[in-house]
């Protein structure tokens, strides 16, 4: 038994990318299975994705923002069985899995070694910002893996003139800014073609380049797609932010903000890590080749630019903001771990391992509150009620899969502003005492008691208490007798 798990092992060791996608596929149905409740922002795109074959790309652009990843969704869920959730589950994955080839292709071109391979394999299939969003409906797994794509192109022209890697690359660069409008600055990437002694490799990019655009030009003129209306509504989109960087940057504010965005990257990349890394630079271990160090050293620096500035205009941000800088430094990472192999001891590399292993539980364990209430309170209001009901609730899951609230995607999370915000746009049905259910979500620690609802006509009916998680708790207006 041991000797077939020792050949199996060593098979398997020959194939790192296929094996690679395979548990990138499974850690994405163990998150999906775990996590039937989505983030807030998934409701958005869901939203989208209904209304987009009504209105149109323009249309979801005028009314929604640069959030095209609706309407790749709602084309899935054209063509696929199942829900509009089951159809952006189903695009997530794929984007995962392209992230995943495109991360192994970064570092094959940056080494060509198997245990090279092996090694970004295992940074990557470890690192808590990734699997931690395998779940979300987000646009970024997007542009990140079509960013990395055009990096690796760019990386192979570079390398090879190869003539079709500049129509693949202008490709992934489209599909990186359908995701994300920042993607667009991966059009200063190639800029670092150009050499004084040998400026062929520049020209001839940039000519075909030129040519490619003029095709694409025509053929969205064919298609009747309006490109004047998408550059228009780019330049309305982040106009007004870049004014306001005028209006509120200054050189106080400048390192406090340039903290924040330090601190988000090493939360991203996870504190070992981030002094693994450290560490390898501090002590010149990190192998900088010629070829593709200009590249990565630029992609780092318009990554890290764009955070400063979003920094500067929103004032918020989370480690998932840098989650393409943070890629962009495992791969460093897992290159200089492959080039310092012979050189670590047995025990050290022990201990990396048993880090990796570490970093993986991190991923696939939660250690926030629970979200089984909210969907226990749903299979309640789904048996218990019908879908013509009037109901009130501070929760997008509950307000999107009970299938009672029409305006989920406005949904108020705070419960209190939930219930003024309802009364405020339906004063006719409080009025006229008309059947209401309200279902809101508190904290682990809310007494049910304390909440003072019968003040505003409303009976307590239901409550949902799993001990570590958030709690349900459904009210009803009228006059009507417990369940």
């Amino acid at each position: 038994m041991i000797s077939k798990l020792l050949t199996l092992f060593y098979e398997l060791k020959k194939y790192p990318v296929g094996v690679t996608l395979f548990l990138s596929l499974c850690l994405s149905f163990q998150q999906i299975l775990l996590h039937p409740v989505l983030n807030n922002d998934a409701y958005i795109y869901l939203h989208i994705a209904a209304v987009a074959p009504h209105e149109g790309l323009l249309g979801v652009l005028a009314h929604y923002g640069w959030y095209s990843y609706g309407v790749f969704i709602a084309y899935l869920d054209a063509v696929l069985p199942g829900s509009t959730i089951f159809a952006g589950h189903c695009l997530n994955t794929v984007l995962y899995l392209l992230l995943s080839y495109q991360f192994l292709c970064l570092n094959k071109n940056m080494g060509q070694t198997s245990t090279h391979l092996w090694i970004a394999a295992l940074l990557f299939l470890s690192l808590p910002l990734v699997n931690n969003l395998r779940y979300f409906f987000i646009r970024d797994i997007g542009y990140w893996a079509f960013a990395l794509w055009s990096i690796n192109l760019l990386l192979q022209y570079r390398q090879y003139n190869s003539s079709p890697n500049i129509f693949c690359w202008l490709l992934s660069v489209i599909l990186a800014v359908s995701f994300r409008l920042e993607g667009i600055l991966l059009l200063i990437l190639p800029l670092i073609l150009y050499e004084r002694t040998n400026r062929k490799p520049f020209l001839r990019f940039y000519g075909i380049l030129l040519g490619v655009t003029l095709i694409l030009l025509g053929l969205l003129q064919l298609f009747e797609i309006d490109l004047l209306a998408l550059i228009r509504f780019a330049w309305r989109y982040y106009l007004p932010g870049f004014i306001d960087i005028w209006k509120v940057t200054n050189l106080v504010t400048l390192p406090e903000n340039l903290s924040i965005v330090l601190f988000n990257l090493v939360q991203g990349l996870s504190a070992p890590l981030t002094a693994i890394l450290l560490v390898l630079a501090f002590k010149k271990k990190l192998f900088w080749q010629s070829y593709w160090a200009s590249v990565l050293a630029l992609a780092l620096f318009l990554n890290l630019l764009i955070l400063l500035v979003f920094q500067e205009i929103m004032h918020f941000q989370t480690e998932r903001y840098a989650g393409f800088a943070v890629i962009l430094l495992l791969a460093l990472l897992a290159n200089a771990m492959n080039n310092l192999k012979e050189e670590i001891h047995i025990f050290w590399q022990l201990g990396f391992g048993i880090l990796l292993m570490l970093l993986l539980l991190d991923s696939m364990v939660s250690f926030g509150p629970g979200k089984m209430n909210r969907v226990n309170a749903v299979h309640w209001l789904k048996s218990e009620l019908s879908l013509g009901t009037t109901l009130i609730t501070n929760d997008f899951y509950i307000a999107y899969s009970s299938g009672m609230v029409d305006d989920y995607v406005n949904t108020e999370i705070d419960p209190i502003g939930a219930l003024n915000k309802f009364e405020q746009a339906h004063p006719q049905l409080i009025k006229n005492d008309e059947e209401i259910w309200v279902a809101l979500v508190y904290g682990k620690e809310v007494d049910p008691n304390s909440l003072n609802m019968q003040g505003r006509g409303l009976n307590l009916v239901k409550s949902f208490q799993l001990n570590g998680e958030d709690q349900v708790f459904i009210f009803f207006k009228a006059e009507r007798p417990n369940p």
